[in-house]
């Protein structure tokens, strides 16, 4: 009676199991958003220049403003790492390049930087020469983005969009005018849906 017992109440456990509704994957239409990381700029002042070319290590999102690491802030969030480096100047009058793509939860974020290696970017003038640019430090380093509205994640696609405008980035060093000042000017919109 005991083993019949014992039988019955392991029967009732394998059936209770195999009816769980989270095992197995992820039904179809779940929430996930497949979500385009692009580069773009606007056209630039300074006809003398030939390429400004950028290094990418990363891009990185969140849901807050609070970006501090203090104990009510979020962690970032790395959308794309492309470690690859891109000259701005080709990227103009609405040409984008993509940066990649990541799987994202439906989220709303409120701040994204842009992580540059300095030591491999630069600008190179119009007769070939390297310029001298005042990046503000060396290797890399983490640019804080322009997000005028929330950036919506959402829908089955996403399109997020830095515009790294460069006539505003990058500006003549008033004492040498060779050599730029880099103060960075990047905006974050989402595009598509």
């Amino acid at each position: 009676m005991k083993y019949q017992r014992l039988a019955t109440f392991a029967a009732w456990l394998l059936i209770a199991w195999s009816c769980r509704s989270d095992r197995g994957p992820t039904a179809p239409g779940s929430s996930v958003v497949q979500t385009e990381v692009r580069l773009t700029d606007a056209p630039p002042a300074d006809a003398s220049v030939r390429s400004v070319n950028v290094y990418i290590e990363h891009i990185d999102a969140s849901p807050t403003t609070d970006t501090t690491g203090g104990a009510d802030s979020q962690p970032w969030i790395t959308l794309v790492a492309p470690h690859q480096r891109y000259d701005l100047l080709t990227l103009q009058n609405g040409t984008t390049e993509l940066l990649g793509t990541a799987q994202l939860s439906p989220a709303e974020f409120r701040a994204i930087r842009v992580v540059l290696d300095t030591d491999s970017s630069g600008i190179v003038h119009s007769d070939g020469t390297p310029a001298i640019v005042h990046w503000g430090a060396t290797g890399s380093i983490s640019i804080s983005v322009l997000v005028e509205a929330p950036v919506q994640i959402s829908g089955q696609s996403a399109h997020i969009l830095l515009d790294f405008n460069v006539a505003n980035s990058f500006v003549r060093d008033p004492q040498d005018p060779n050599a730029f000042i880099f103060l960075p000017w990047i905006r974050a919109v989402r595009s598509g849906s």
